[in-house]
Parts: C-alpha cells; sequence; structure tokens
C-alpha cells in the first residue's frame, strides 16, 4: 500500500467548483446564523448568476443551500403563524412566541415526567 506522503498535495480550489461550493455554503450559514436577508439576497444573486456554468459540485451546494434556506424561512414564518393564529402570542412575555416551538418539538413536560416522551 502507498503512503499516504506519495499523493500529491491537495490544495482548497483544486476540485472544480470548490471555491463556489465554499462561498454558497458560507453565505447559507450567514442567512441563518447573521444577515439574514442580505445573506440570502446574496445567495440568490451568487445562485442565478453562476449556476448555467457553474461544475457540478457547484451547482449540486447552490441548489441545496438556496433550497434549504427557503424551506427554513417558509418553517420559520409557518410555526410564527400557528403560534399567532393560537393566540399564545396575547398577554405573554415577548420571550414566550419562541418558547412554544421548541416545547412542541421536544414534547411536553407532562409527557417526560411520566417516561411517555419520543423515546
Amino acid at each position: 500500500m502507498p503512503h499516504s506522503g506519495d499523493k500529491p498535495e491537495c490544495r482548497v480550489g483544486d476540485v472544480p467548483g470548490q471555491r463556489l461550493a465554499t462561498a454558497a455554503e458560507a453565505l447559507y450559514l450567514l442567512n441563518l446564523l447573521l444577515l439574514p436577508v442580505i445573506a440570502f439576497i446574496a445567495l440568490l444573486l451568487l445562485y442565478f448568476r453562476t449556476i448555467p456554468q457553474a461544475p457540478p459540485l457547484a451547482a449540486c451546494h447552490l441548489r441545496q443551500t438556496l433550497s434549504a434556506s427557503i424551506w427554513a424561512g417558509i418553517l420559520l414564518l409557518a410555526v410564527n403563524l400557528i403560534i399567532i393564529g393560537q393566540g399564545f402570542h396575547q398577554c405573554r412575555p415577548a420571550g414566550f412566541q419562541w418558547f412554544v416551538p421548541s416545547l412542541y418539538q421536544s414534547g411536553s413536560v407532562d409527557q417526560q415526567a411520566s417516561g411517555s416522551g419520543f423515546f
């Protein structure tokens, strides 16, 4: 078996589309964590400007990040509309709005205490 030192060194940018794929993933994370609207617009611009000539790796990452960003936005809006529609926003502190979805996600406190939760 050849020693790993015998292989030529692989650097960032050696794989076609690697830099573009990395840029798409970075914009996706920025969209989720730091600059939601600005990073999403930048991701849209990057997608529409580069998708026709993008290498397969980059095209896959561009489609994946754009799709995931759109789904995250849809789900965020849907959960908030459900909360508002159920009246959970009335007479509650502002932080309570984000507490309710976490209860739905993890099961109610009564279910966890009785051992009949998700697991």
